[in-house]
């Protein structure tokens, strides 16, 4: 949602748009940029406050290069994965999500099949880069209310986590 909120007439948000609509992600290094300027701005409005809250992630780290650029940047205590076992059913997912939200790189099976391939050789191996003690699987099939409650079981679950970072640990 970042991205696709970035102006349109901007360099940044040409290269998103342009990077979106064809299944591609923009490089990492402005990926981080560009989180960080948000996540400066939530910060300074006080729509997060990190002393007292945590933030969840979504659609970032997404590929390994990023979890080594946000190492320094955020103590990372949680890995949520939802890993569907089929493709025709993401495809049909995303097209009603294009319909409900007017997302165009959502209603073409083409971009969508290219995403995936995106998400195989790049994503995926993310949840590699973290310790599997922290790593859970989540079931993304059901309503997204269905989903939503699995995750924030899970969330709630691991509120127990202790946040302090463990020498060697990411």
């Amino acid at each position: 949602e970042i991205l696709r909120s970035l102006a349109p007439e901007t360099s940044e948000g040409r290269l998103a748009t342009d990077r979106l609509s064809r299944g591609q992600f923009i490089p990492d290094e402005l990926m981080i940029e560009i989180w960080q300027r948000w996540l400066a701005e939530q910060t300074q409005n006080q729509s997060f406050l990190p002393s007292e809250q945590i933030l969840l992630l979504d659609g970032i780290p997404r590929n390994q290069h990023q979890c080594q650029m946000l190492e320094d940047r955020i103590q990372v205590i949680q890995v949520i994965h939802l890993a569907c076992p089929c493709d025709d059913l993401i495809v049909h997912r995303l097209k009603l999500r294009a319909l409900l939200e007017g997302r165009a790189d959502d209603s073409d099976e083409a971009i969508i099949r290219q995403r995936f391939e995106v998400y195989r050789h790049e994503t995926a191996p993310v949840v590699n880069f973290y310790p599997a003690a922290i790593v859970h699987q989540i079931d993304p099939l059901g309503t997204p209310e269905e989903v939503f409650k699995r995750i924030l079981a899970c969330l709630r679950t691991s509120q127990q986590l202790e946040p302090a970072k463990q020498k060697g640990e990411r």
